[in-house]
């Protein structure tokens, strides 16, 4: 679905950004329109042809913040994005991130969700991180755990939701699912957390339950997982149900907290410049990857991180083509950025803004499921009515006939709102009459006016036509 016109409401006045009619000379810039304050979608249209999809974030906004976000297997980005919206916390928009398997339904890096680490496992590749500051970053991620028993003896812990492999100690938690899913070939303790899980901190936990394996995992907790053979032994022997324990779940690189994490495959800009070609050794990718043109999601910031992009190019379509990565890489700095990532692409590219697909997905099928998004988050407290809109907003109706307006509403921070109680509906006496409910009758042919929604001073209209004649009837 494509945007292609912005009527210019009370909100977009509000927050003082620009409509539809592009107000830059940005190359191939074709729309533009606020879809909360300090965030604009822009759409351009570029000789390839490449059509491309730009979420603009200021991200010194109060109230807007980026999260990462993991679903229960593979989930479209578009019920992602609604399964982790609600009052106080709706979410702006959201795209596609991370490479994933089909089979087992979990991304291919590592991933933390609001300080807690979802996914750990050992890895070369670069990640998208934000820190407690909502700074985001580019970073080579690769977990470091360990358990500390009672008695003072550790034990290294080789990953959180990954798979069990022979001699080693997983973490497992209720993003893994109600059990751990192991065989009964090794030895599993249950804990409760004593504070609350953040990467790199500390975690005290109390073992609340033993056995062979899988083993339910507590909703305010987790599963210390042990292979069969040693590691089952030490486990066993090391601790037992009332014990008190302390865990280490974190990352061996970053000296600062990771709040988000998503992975992705190809770093494309750094410090301004193209750096695909030193980062495909490095990352364990190709030039056949990185030299053909796709559908791809991507993400980068400028040189002070003051401004965030969230990019998606349209691929394998007539309309556009798709971009290799010498190509994003040339947008990004067009766009202002000097740092950028790759996120998956081919089918998987989505952007949801506002609960609808802005982009045009590749696959015959539409939206593709995929493991984890990348949204933006609106944490604005409930606001005042800044804008409210009739629908619909232009309609031909025969005289004698019916039309049931709709109305909503936006608050001064771009959330939806409900309309206000006290809401009127108006009709210009030339067409007809309408109800409070708003259910419009047409009673004068052959004239043409408005139908208008007004909340106080802000108010929105819809354009009628009463047409001669009985239409049929």
């Amino acid at each position: 679905m494509r945007y292609v016109t912005f009527r210019r409401t009370a909100f977009a006045v509000l927050v003082g950004l620009a409509s539809s009619v592009p107000s830059n000379s940005q190359p191939g810039l074709v729309s533009e329109r606020p879809v909360a304050p300090g965030v604009v979608l822009k759409q351009f249209t570029l000789p390839g042809p490449y059509t491309l999809d730009v979420l603009q974030v200021q991200l010194g906004t109060p109230h807007i913040a980026l999260e990462a976000y993991r679903p229960n297997g593979l989930t479209k980005t578009s019920v992602q994005a609604a399964a982790n919206d609600r009052d106080g916390h709706r979410v702006v928009a959201a795209v596609n991130a991370d490479f994933f398997s089909f089979a087992t339904g979990w991304p291919d890096g590592n991933q933390v969700v609001n300080g807690e680490i979802v996914h750990g496992l050992a890895s070369k590749l670069l990640h998208f991180t934000v820190d407690a500051h909502r700074h985001p970053s580019f970073e080579r991620l690769t977990f470091s755990g360990v358990l500390l028993d009672p008695g003072g003896s550790s034990h290294a812990i080789a990953g959180v939701n990954d798979t069990r492999a022979a001699g080693t100690l997983e973490f497992y938690t209720p993003y893994r699912g109600t059990t751990t899913k192991t065989d009964s070939g090794g030895t599993e303790c249950a804990v409760e957390f004593l504070n609350p899980p953040r990467a790199g901190d500390t975690l005290r936990a109390c073992i609340t339950a033993e056995g062979p394996g899988n083993l339910a995992i507590p909703s305010g907790g987790g599963v210390l997982s042990a292979a069969s053979g040693e590691t089952a032994a030490f486990l066993a022997a090391a601790v037992h149900t009332g014990d008190t324990v302390r865990i280490v779940l974190g990352y061996t690189t970053p000296a600062h907290t990771v709040m988000q994490s998503l992975g992705g495959r190809g770093r494309i800009l750094t410090d301004g410049k193209s750096t695909t070609d030193s980062m495909n050794a490095q990352e364990g990718i190709t030039v056949k990857f990185t030299g053909a043109r796709h559908p791809r999601t991507f993400v980068g910031f400028n040189a002070d991180t003051s401004t965030f992009y969230m990019c998606t190019v349209d691929g394998r379509q007539a309309s556009s083509i798709g971009m290799t990565f010498a190509e994003m890489a040339s947008f990004m700095l067009s766009l202002g950025g000097t740092q950028a990532f790759n996120f998956d692409g081919g089918g998987s590219t989505t952007m949801v803004v506002r609960g609808s697909i802005v982009n045009s997905p590749s696959d015959s099928a539409g939206e593709r499921k995929v493991a984890n998004s990348l949204q933006l988050v609106s944490i604005a407290p409930p606001g005042r009515t800044a804008s409210v809109s009739a629908a619909p907003d232009r309609v031909d109706v025969f005289s004698g006939h019916t039309v049931q307006f709709t109305a909503s509403a936006l608050d001064e921070y771009g959330n939806p709102t409900g309309v206000p109680a006290d809401a009127v509906w108006e009709a210009d006496p030339a067409l007809g009459t309408i109800s409070v409910s708003g259910l419009f009758t047409a009673t004068h042919g052959g004239s043409s006016g408005h139908v208008r929604i007004r909340c106080g001073a802000v108010t929105d209209s819809a354009a009628v036509t009463v047409v001669n004649g009985s239409g049929g009837r």
